[in-house]
């Protein structure tokens, strides 16, 4: 029950969307856009939960996501607890492995090298500097156990996360909306970017790099728009997003790109 976040009416949830109203400081772009995704045949959003993941997990396994396609991310988490979880069943003949808890990890005799030879590149050693944090072996920092961090506000959790080794801004706001709470967090990623390029250029400025101003600003605008489960709100269309094919993608981006013509020669 608690995994799944079996405590936030999912239906109710729905229901507050479909009737949402622009508020005030919202962007109605990004509204409409929303509520046509919500209304697409077999509702996209219909019972998709945020996870209320063990924050350990979450920020290990987000760490490995870095610069990382969906179906990659799958296979390096599977690689990873088949290597150090212990076997929790089997299906079919099939083993399945619990996720490994960083104090298993640390007792792992040279586990960056470890998780080098299993593919893991670069991202071995921010997973390792993870391990000694969460064990206490590290320099210490970092609020520990991290459920401490669902009683902060949402920057402050940001700020402690990020100090860790390897661990970014998005990195951060993903393991906040996914394990701690920050229902109202838009982690800003490639497919947050671009929705954010067609429907909020009256809200944000872009640069060509996405800078911390701009993220925040981002962030901002959909919080503004969507309300405090925004979190929840970006995850619906993020679906959307990973499943439509690309050329009906394009021609909707090309649609939106018009948009502001026809609205001028009106």
């Amino acid at each position: 029950r608690d995994y799944f976040n079996m405590d936030i009416d999912i239906d109710e949830l729905e229901r507050d969307w479909v009737k949402m109203r622009l508020p005030k400081g919202g962007s109605a772009d990004l509204l409409k856009h929303f509520k046509e995704v919500l209304s697409r045949p077999g509702g996209e959003g219909s019972y998709m939960r945020v996870l209320r993941q063990d924050p350990e997990e979450c920020l290990l396994s987000f760490i490995c996501s870095q610069n990382n396609n969906v179906a990659r991310i799958g296979g390096m988490i599977e690689k990873f607890c088949r290597e150090f979880g212990e076997v929790i069943g089997e299906c079919d003949g099939v083993a399945y492995h619990a996720f490994p808890t960083a104090e298993k990890l640390r007792k792992v005799r040279g586990l960056e090298q470890r998780l080098t030879d299993l593919g893991f590149g670069y991202r071995a050693k921010y997973v390792s500097a993870a391990v000694k944090e969460l064990t206490h072996t590290g320099k210490g920092t970092l609020p520990l156990p991290l459920t401490t961090l669902r009683d902060l506000p949402p920057r402050e959790a940001r700020d402690h996360l990020t100090s860790l080794h390897g661990v970014g801004t998005k990195v951060a706001d993903c393991v906040s909306l996914f394990s701690l709470d920050k229902h109202s967090l838009t982690p800003v990623d490639t497919h947050v970017l671009r929705l954010a390029k067609l429907y909020l250029q009256n809200e944000v400025t872009f640069t060509k790099s996405l800078t911390p101003k701009t993220y925040d600003a981002i962030q901002t605008a959909f919080h503004n728009t969507l309300g405090p489960y925004a979190g929840w709100a970006q995850s619906v269309m993020f679906h959307a997003e990973l499943t439509t094919p690309p050329s009906k993608r394009k021609r909707h981006e090309e649609k939106q790109e018009d948009e502001p013509k026809r609205r001028k020669k009106k």
